[in-house]
């Protein structure tokens, strides 16, 4: 009897130890940092993640959630709600998956595989990291700003938010009284009205004058004003041919436009612009101005008179037709007298080239008198001695040596 019960005890051994092998549970403990993340599984790491659990888990990670619960006081779960981290949950899978976390705000960290087979236990951690938006987000409630790609204490770092842009506290107050229409002046900031008031007054005191919305000096204001009085009387009198168009030489980058000027005759010639501001040039015969960077001449833009006086004076001053003709033959001096005039809008960035045309022979043509300058030489040429040449002395032969040009070698008889 007691053998019958001995065997009888030893079935129901083999049977529940067959049974727990072939049904036991795995433990899976998923942790992540911060914690609140949801659980996502994958049979093999790739895309669809699904909620955990698999269908097979469900029933018992659902009671050991529960249990875990129950025991800590708090509300029970229900299976529709999906789990978070942190999770300890138990069950019957038999098989490796991978798992991820998702947390709105933190990439999802790629996935880690677990193997859940019987009486395995399973631990899994995850340190998620922000999204920038949501740092950003974080970092503006706590009071900082983001300020050349770092994010900065206001206070510390000197800058404030302006229109959304971060900037430096300078910055945002000269915008601020920008937007508010004033302008400053003199390091203070004050209504337009204001500020030309006080600058009128400190420019008159200075001795300044106003002329074309510029202040001036007075010898400025004077040779500015008789260059446009100047033009005007050449326009105004039509004593003028037309000036040949610039030729646009190039785009520059400058802010202002930029002349080059040629004299192509055998006389002094004066470029006179009169426009936002006014200059003259004058140029010798056959001379060129603007075509350096040591002279070069920048206007600002905008629409200029540009006039061409020749002058009628060699590059010596001297009265051209006193020096090529007599009374006589002045109808045959070809000399052109009349300013060119032309009235061209200048861009700024652009280089342009104006040219007064004419030739050295019309100058000379038909005049008896004139004489072309003979240049004068000043420059020596070196004095170089070169001793006479002499033969090259041969060196002494031994005997047995045909000397040249003799006979046969000493004590040799000729053949």
């Amino acid at each position: 009897m007691r053998g019958k019960r001995n065997r009888l005890f030893l079935g129901l051994f083999l049977a529940t130890t067959v049974f727990g092998l072939t049904t036991g549970c795995s433990r899976l403990v998923v942790e992540s940092q911060p914690e609140g993340a949801t659980i996502l599984w994958s049979v093999d790491g790739a895309e669809p993640f699904r909620p955990w659990p698999p269908n097979s888990w469900e029933w018992r990670t659902t009671a050991g959630t529960r249990i875990a619960q129950e025991s800590a006081g708090e509300t029970a779960t229900t299976s529709s709600q999906m789990p978070a981290t942190p999770l300890d949950a138990t069950g019957v899978f038999g098989d490796t998956v991978f798992i991820t976390v998702e947390k709105d705000g933190y990439r999802r960290p790629l996935p880690k595989a677990v193997q859940l087979y019987s009486w395995r236990n399973e631990r899994v951690s995850f340190e998620l990291e922000e999204l920038p938006e949501r740092i950003a987000e974080r970092m503006r409630a706590e009071g900082f700003l983001l300020f050349r790609g770092e994010w900065v204490d206001p206070e510390v770092a000197g800058v404030e938010e302006f229109n959304g842009v971060v900037m430096r506290k300078d910055q945002a107050y000269r915008l601020r009284q920008l937007a508010a229409g004033l302008v400053e002046y003199e390091g203070e900031w004050m209504s337009p009205e204001d500020a030309e008031a006080a600058e009128e007054r400190d420019m008159l005191a200075a001795g300044m004058v106003r002329l074309k919305g510029r202040w001036v000096t007075e010898e400025v204001y004077e040779m500015e004003t008789s260059i446009d009085e100047k033009v005007a009387s050449i326009r105004e009198e039509k004593i003028y041919a037309d000036l040949s168009p610039p030729r646009i030489m190039e785009r520059t980058n400058l802010s202002a436009s930029e002349v080059q000027l040629t004299n192509s005759t055998g006389q002094q010639v004066e470029f006179l612009f009169s426009g936002p501001i006014s200059r003259s040039f004058l140029l010798l015969p056959y001379q060129s101005a603007g075509f350096s960077a040591a002279d070069r001449i920048a206007l600002p833009a905008g629409n200029y008179d540009v006039v061409a006086v020749p002058t009628g004076l060699d590059a010596r001053g001297r009265n051209l037709r006193e020096v090529l003709g007599s009374s006589a033959n002045l109808d045959a001096v070809m000399l052109r007298t009349e300013p060119a005039w032309a009235e061209w809008p200048l861009a700024s960035g652009t280089k342009y080239s104006f040219n007064f045309g004419g030739s050295e022979e019309e100058l000379r043509e038909g005049l008896e008198t004139f004489e072309m300058p003979v240049p004068e030489m000043r420059i020596q040429p070196p004095q170089l001695d070169i001793p006479e040449s002499r033969a090259p002395q041969r060196p002494q032969r031994g005997q047995g040596q045909r000397p040249p040009g003799g006979g046969p070698p000493q004590g040799g008889q000729t053949q």
